[in-house]
């Protein structure tokens, strides 16, 4: 299938490129989340988090406008429900797996080779950009 070859090839590249290698202070924050964004969900979801990014046309769901969360939420930002998407608690149909390459072991709970607070940390940086990029 193509969409996972694609998958793969931009999961190898993040892997080669070294972006894996924060510590744990650096994945804390907004700004530490919008650079996990890019690296993780924008392949996807857009640099604006529109639902636009570059692998977008080739899957069979359109990604969502992560931009609109909280519109579509009744005013208030659902970081639980965020939380267990990103974590890969609740499936999304869209992303596939959890052993999608896009994502690897980066932000999977539970790794215990990469350390469960780094991976927390990433998770928490990742949402806390999305809450900032909230739009009425």
């Amino acid at each position: 299938m193509i969409v996972s070859r694609i998958a793969c090839i931009a999961g190898l590249a993040l892997a080669a490129s070294g972006a894996w290698a924060q510590t744990g202070d650096e994945a804390n924050g907004a700004a530490a989340g919008r650079q996990l964004f890019l690296d993780y969900c924008a392949s996807c979801h857009g640099t604006a988090a529109k639902g636009d990014g570059p692998v977008a046309s080739s899957l069979k769901q359109p990604p969502r406008d992560l931009t609109q969360l909280t519109h579509r939420h009744g005013g208030t930002f659902p970081r639980p429900d965020v939380l267990l998407v990103v974590d890969g608690r609740d499936l999304v149909l869209a992303h596939g797996t959890r052993e999608m390459p896009i994502w690897g072991r980066e932000l999977k709970r539970g790794t215990l080779s990469y350390g469960e607070q780094k991976v927390e940390a990433k998770l928490n940086a990742i949402i806390d950009y999305l809450e900032t990029l909230q739009q009425p």
